[in-house]
């Protein structure tokens, strides 16, 4: 580390002055791709830190307002909010909700059919098997 006063002639340097030429030396000598990952401005370092935080917090507001559609449909379902209570916000939300639900049973049903069905095929080849190719 150098420290100095602009206009004095004075320089003080630590450790010692051969040291932290030489450290600055071979600092320099370094390769041109290891310098930029060594050298970070404070600020570009701040604004990686505050965008992954606003990641973050970005993910936690999502969070809450999947929690909070649930629990509004909770709540229609069990009859304990009555669906002119909610606001418009949530309404949409709650057809978008509907909507994903939907997705999810359809797909749940198609897996349920293929597993019948393979299941009942599986099933014929065993009890063909079993009596001899006779029914």
């Amino acid at each position: 580390m150098f420290f100095f006063t602009p206009g004095d002639q004075n320089i003080f340097a630590w450790p010692s002055l051969t040291q932290a030429t030489d450290r600055v030396k071979n600092y320099l000598a370094s390769f041109d791709k290891q310098r930029p990952i060594k050298m970070v401005k404070h600020e570009d370092f701040l604004q990686s830190v505050l965008n992954a935080k606003e990641g973050k917090i970005n993910q936690l507001e999502k969070i809450v307002e999947k929690k909070e559609l649930e629990y509004n449909f909770n709540q229609l379902v069990e009859a304990i909010k009555r669906f002119d209570q909610l606001e418009v916000r949530e309404i949409k939300a709650l057809i978008n909700l509907f909507a994903v639900k939907r997705a999810q049973l359809d797909e749940r049903a198609k897996q349920l059919n293929e597993n019948v069905e393979t299941e009942i095929d599986s099933n014929d080849y065993n009890d063909g098997k079993k009596n001899g190719g006779h029914l």
